[in-house]
């Protein structure tokens, strides 16, 4: 199932970001479509408190294991990075952060929980 149109934004240069989610089962598939004259991008994942290790193309824990791929060379980090779950509170937060130069234009995210019952 996906969501039906999406989501897009566009910034006042005419940058513009769509984004399509589908989910099946246990695993959620994000396409990131990115177009205008921007000279480099982040996008970033905040992650759930836990024990995140980085793997070749993504991030893995014992709640997800989250990938990435794009249609041009990119940077992956994990960071620590911040998150405010309330008003008046910052706390810490695990970051998976992509970073790429133009003429990248396809980021495609797929992030895959256990199956229920397995730990």
């Amino acid at each position: 199932r996906a969501i039906p149109d999406g989501a897009k934004s566009r910034d006042w240069r005419g940058n513009r970001h769509a984004r399509r989610i589908e989910c099946r089962d246990r695993t959620w598939r994000v396409e990131d479509r990115l177009g205008g004259d921007f000279r480099r991008v982040a996008l970033r994942w905040r992650l759930c408190p836990g024990d995140w290790r980085r793997i070749q193309d993504g991030v893995a824990s014992a709640k997800a294991r989250i990938t990435l791929a794009a249609d041009a060379p990119f940077g992956l980090e994990l960071l620590r990075g911040w998150e405010s779950p309330a008003y008046g509170r910052v706390e810490a937060a695990p970051v998976l952060e992509l970073r790429a130069n133009r003429p990248i234009s396809r980021i495609f995210t797929e992030i895959a929980l256990p199956k229920l019952g397995v730990r």
